[in-house]
């Protein structure tokens, strides 16, 4: 038996100026059995498979027609990152690494892990043992990211004393060096990066978000832009310091559509405090919804982590860590309609109130496959309370 929600939305097509009506029903696939397990991060998928991390217990893998619970390597909150022949690289921030290390792993060959650099808690960045933070591999083989601390400014984030980085690993003939792009600094500059960079292959920029930083009296987070000068050399900008109406906390990475605009959310800020999703066009921000969570006549969500994702029809989606009919997190959906988004709410969890037993607690947002479905985890909630994997399914 599937539990499943049902919704219609039409979407005017990127390349297109036709209107398609699509279908999106929300089916839960799997619920985790081994314990403990609580993915955090969103799943990466690579050809009929997908790979996931679940903390202490490493690497875990699925399939639409099943699922592979096994331990495999490395310990890691963050998403996993592939290569054009299918190589996984992943941080690793606990587990003997004091201060955080990245690898890499082939499923082709027997999960032959190698590790590619281990963090020394200074200059060079440190791994907290919450980094969500995934990696991005450049066109030249070289991989790009953030790490939550380190860096040797001094900050005043909960539990961390620095501000945390960007950094480059350099890859020279398998042998790697760590560059150190930025070193955040904390207001007016950003402190605390909690999420991966995204990259417009168009400017070659890279844009970000720290949790923290930017507005001096509020610390309330930034989105930055990382800027290249052409001698090798990168230039960090904050765009948006926010200072809590629009929203504070931003702990997702943000999302960019093809025209520049950046797309994100925050887990805390806005009319209720209870986070917003936000639009960047133009340099200026604007906020497109404030999660009321349970206002009176409402059961909205509420604490975003999520990274925004766009399907198909150029519809945004999104998760709730809390909020929803049963307070156990959303998955929400803004849907372009005459210049504005239509915000909806597509789909409440359940926890243990259903059967099959839904999830609670979607730590992360959904990422799309080839044929258009969303794939999504929630930390908690399933059979043995330890999370589940669910599919919404697009059809015309």
């Amino acid at each position: 038996m599937t539990m499943k929600t049902t919704i219609i939305l039409v979407a005017l097509l990127w390349l297109t100026t036709m209107a398609c009506a699509q279908t999106y029903t929300y089916e839960l696939v799997y619920g985790l059995h081994s314990s403990p397990r609580s993915p955090y991060a969103p799943m990466t998928i690579v050809g009929s498979k997908a790979y996931g991390t679940a903390g202490l217990y490493g690497i875990y893998q699925a399939q639409s027609t099943g699922v592979v619970e096994e331990t495999i390597c490395c310990p890691s909150n963050a998403a996993l990152a592939v290569d054009s022949v299918g190589n996984l690289y992943g941080v690793e921030e606990f587990h003997g690494y004091n201060s955080g290390r990245i690898f890499a792993v082939s499923p082709q060959h027997r999960w032959q892990q190698k590790t590619l650099y281990v963090f020394t808690g200074g200059a060079d960045g440190q791994v907290y043992a919450t980094n969500e933070s995934p990696l991005f591999l450049d066109q030249s083989g070289n991989v790009w990211g953030t790490t939550y601390g380190g860096g040797g400014n001094s900050c005043t984030n909960p539990g961390v004393k620095e501000c945390g980085v960007i950094f480059e690993l350099i890859n020279n003939q398998g042998t790697w060096q760590e560059n150190v792009i930025h070193s955040f600094s904390g207001p007016p500059d950003g402190s605390g990066p909690d999420a991966g960079l995204t990259f417009d292959p168009t400017s070659g920029t890279y844009y970000g978000t720290t949790e923290y930083g930017g507005d001096l009296l509020c610390n309330c987070g930034t989105v930055f832009q990382l800027s290249p000068n052409g001698n090798g050399t990168w230039t960090e900008t904050v765009l948006h310091a926010f200072v809590g109406a629009d929203g504070s906390q931003p702990t997702g990475a943000v999302t960019l559509d093809s025209q520049g605009n950046l797309y994100g959310t925050t887990y805390s800020g806005g009319s209720y405090g209870l986070g917003v999703v936000y639009e960047i066009a133009g340099g200026q921000l604007s906020v497109l919804h404030s999660f009321a969570g349970t206002q009176p006549g409402s059961y909205d969500g509420a604490n975003s982590n999520a990274t925004l994702t766009f399907d198909l029809g150029g519809n945004l989606w999104g998760t709730t860590t809390n909020g929803g009919d049963r307070l156990d997190g959303t998955v929400f959906v803004l849907t372009p309609q005459n210049g504005a988004w239509q915000y909806s709410v597509f789909h409440s969890f359940q926890g243990a109130a259903s059967q099959p037993h839904d999830g609670v607690d979607p730590e992360s947002g959904v990422v799309i496959d080839s044929l258009g479905n969303l794939w999504g985890t929630t930390a908690a909630g399933g059979y043995a309370g330890v999370g589940t994997f669910y599919e919404i399914k697009v059809s015309e």
